[in-house]
């Protein structure tokens, strides 16, 4: 069973009380158990900040507003993967070193006097470390984090911890609706192996398997996957492989993903001699996608993503050559 960590602060109640909210100067707590475990959390949070761009994404499509997150605001694409189109990023105040979003900046944190900050446990457990000095300046949740796959597990359990378990249904509805007419669009998905694969660095490819962010959502529209994709490296969710088995990279449909900038991944995988040996290519079949969204790991990216396929595979997309 995942395990949730969860550290509430005893003082946790009054930290949100610089809000101009009437609701928010009056707090009021209230239980819930998420994943076995019970914990106490502010009724209606007004001032949330989310250490985990994931969680930022789980938050905003639930209707709330951070005003906090990790991330680099100032990047080509920013937070844009984790919000709604058009949302005020300047409401939103970065609390973390941009090149390094589990440095988290606690002055900054403390300064924004928030009444609930939601983190997560992951493999290298900073912020698991760093949760005691969070629970000093208001309640902290710590959600487990195991990877990529852990996406939609991770937005039922941000709904759980505000309440707002009705508002995520509707998400989730919207979600296999979406994956529900996208598979009328395609003809038989299932004799298609759909091909994904990142541009890491010039010398390095990253091919997505079906427990990636990406491979999960290809298999719900129903595509499969090629022999060569299927096992990830220990601990991963892709497998990495040298630009010299980009033959591996193969598909029906291929879907190419940059490390950077679209134009980086065409430069580097077309410049690859094997590329035109490629069928996906020979049938115009081969595609730049946006990383930034294709890696995302929350609904906003995987909407993103089933537009993308479904241009692609009804001859709607612009093909590489």
């Amino acid at each position: 069973m995942r395990r949730l960590i969860a550290v509430i602060s005893a003082v946790a109640l009054v930290a949100g009380c610089g809000s101009s909210n009437d609701k928010a100067d009056t707090k009021t707590t209230r239980s819930v158990t998420v994943d076995g475990t019970k914990l106490t959390v502010p009724d209606s949070p007004q001032r949330i900040v989310v250490l985990w761009q994931p969680t930022l994404a789980a938050v905003t499509e639930l209707g709330f507003h951070p005003v906090g997150a990790t991330g680099d605001a100032t990047a080509e694409h920013g937070l844009a993967p984790y919000l709604p189109a058009n949302y005020q990023t300047k409401s939103i105040t970065i609390v973390s070193n941009s090149s390094a979003p589990d440095d988290i900046n606690l002055e900054k944190v403390s300064a924004l006097k928030p009444d609930l900050i939601i983190g997560v446990a992951t493999g290298n457990k900073k912020q698991t470390t760093l949760a005691p000095d969070l629970k000093k300046i208001a309640t902290t949740v710590i959600l487990n984090w195991t990877g990529s796959s852990s996406w939609q597990q991770h937005f039922t359990d941000v709904a759980a911890v505000l309440g707002a378990q009705a508002k995520a249904a509707g998400v989730v509805k919207d979600y296999k609706s979406r994956i529900a007419k996208a598979r009328t669009q395609i003809s038989d998905p299932a004799k298609t192996e759909v091909s994904i694969v990142r541009v890491q660095s010039p010398s390095e490819l990253r091919l997505e398997t079906p427990v990636s962010f990406p491979g999960i959502v290809a298999a719900d529209l129903g595509f499969s996957r090629p022999a060569t994709q299927q096992k990830p490296d220990s601990g991963k969710d892709f497998a990495s492989v040298s630009p010299e088995r980009l033959s591996d990279a193969d598909g029906d449909l291929l879907f190419a993903l940059p490390n950077l900038d679209n134009s980086g991944t065409a430069k580097v995988i077309e410049s690859n001699p094997l590329w035109k040996t490629l069928t996906a290519v020979k049938a115009h079949k081969a595609f730049a996608v946006d990383y930034a969204y294709w890696g995302a790991t929350d609904y906003y990216g995987a909407f993103r993503i089933i537009d993308d396929i479904v241009n692609a595979a009804t001859g709607k997309g612009q093909a590489l050559s």
